[in-house]
């Protein structure tokens, strides 16, 4: 096969102006990220959507080696957690569903969770606000794990949030457990299957700094 590249010092050269670009992207997403700052909720509902937008760009494997912006999440949160929970209804579609996407990247990239795997069963996690038209999942299937935005025909287990709840959610300012335990989240299926996602959300922990677990 013809090599798509002249020589090796064009590999050279398209490598440095690929790292030169990515770098340039990481500053910008730092920047914008410190914008968040002090944002009143019409800042919010505008940057919120361009920041996740450039971290899928980035890639999330490479946003969470930053030590600036591995911080991101807690520090949108904690934004988010100073406005009216009305107001983050634009930001819904949004949020969440991107962070499923990001943790199958995640997943995808890690050793120890790639072995995790092997000796898991398949299963199929859906989570949805139907008042907000919220649909993500997480599936294991022959090894392999995917998490997005969507609905999915198969779930062994339906978890059903409303509104007020997930939005709340988002601010950081809600337990998903005691949300369940007074009935503001709905499950629906084989709730061992959602238990069992524990070793990968613990190498989401470990590996990543990220904490998934049931908590707010």
């Amino acid at each position: 096969m013809k090599s798509h590249y002249k020589n090796k010092y064009e590999i050279v050269e398209n490598f440095e102006e690929n790292y030169k670009v990515k770098v340039y992207y990481v500053e910008e997403l730092r920047n914008m990220v410190k914008g968040l700052e002090g944002a009143d909720a019409a800042k919010l509902k505008e940057d919120i959507p361009k920041i996740m937008a450039k971290i899928k760009d980035i890639g999330f494997v490479e946003v969470v080696k930053d030590e600036e912006l591995k911080e991101f999440m807690p520090k949108m949160r904690e934004q988010m957690a100073n406005v009216d929970i009305e107001e983050l209804v634009p930001l819904a579609k949004v949020v969440m569903p991107t962070f499923f996407e990001g943790m199958a990247e995640l997943i995808a990239a890690s050793e120890e969770a790639q072995e995790e795997l092997e000796d898991m069963d398949d299963m199929a996690l859906q989570m949805q606000v139907p008042d907000l038209d919220v649909h993500m999942f997480m599936k294991i299937a022959d090894g392999k794990f995917s998490a997005g935005s969507g609905k999915i025909d198969d779930a062994d287990l339906t978890i059903t949030i409303n509104k007020d709840t997930f939005l709340k959610q988002m601010q950081g300012e809600s337990d998903m457990m005691s949300a369940y335990m007074s009935g503001e989240i709905k499950m629906e299926g084989e709730m061992a299957k959602a238990m069992a996602l524990r070793p990968l959300f613990e190498v989401l922990a470990d590996e990543y700094g990220l904490e998934m677990g049931m908590g707010g």
